[in-house]
């Protein structure tokens, strides 16, 4: 079987996330002169990474991660501050970093005439696709799937084919 499609994660394969991550999560902070430092940084991450692992297991929708994670952080830190406000503004930061990975345009620009190229992802939608416009790395791929505009989260099967039937892997065709 000749593969003619690649479903690309973004996050951690072309694009760093955990300095985009982690440089949000600063300025956002000191934006609002809120406690910066590295253990408020690890109090947030591990809040963070127990409601995506949630989210992936279909335990909470996307909404309850992101409005939830920042009031968790402001009440271990005694911060007295709107979550969801900060969500917004962190999204925005967040949404402004693009560093590649090492090697990421190298790779790419080997694989981008071979194979069409679609990024799958759970970040956050407007997030994503500014990242990936921003990082010039868009005109790489065909398509982006997120899984709030699918209605499933990667790695669910629903998630999968979904893209599968959208980028036309399902029937071996190019789109």
């Amino acid at each position: 079987m000749e593969y003619t499609t690649l479903l690309l994660d973004m996050d951690g394969t072309f694009l760093d996330f955990s300095a985009a991550e982690h440089s949000a999560f600063y300025r956002a902070m000191e934006a609002h002169g809120y406690p910066c430092d590295e253990e408020s940084y690890r109090i947030y991450s591990r809040i963070n990474h127990s409601l995506w692992e949630a989210f992936e297991r279909g335990e909470i929708d996307k909404p309850t991660l992101l409005f939830t994670r920042f009031g968790r952080l402001f009440e271990q830190l005694g911060i007295d501050g709107d979550g969801a406000v900060f969500e917004e503004e962190y999204q925005m930061m967040l949404g402004e970093g693009h560093e590649l990975i090492e090697g990421a345009l190298e790779v790419l620009d080997w694989l981008f005439p071979r194979y069409d190229l679609y990024v799958v992802t759970n970040g956050v939608e407007a997030t994503q696709r500014n990242r990936l416009k921003l990082s010039g790395l868009d005109r790489f791929m065909k398509d982006i799937f997120v899984s709030e505009a699918v209605g499933y989260q990667k790695p669910q099967t629903e998630f999968l084919t979904t893209a599968f039937r959208e980028s036309r892997i399902s029937k071996g065709k190019k789109p």
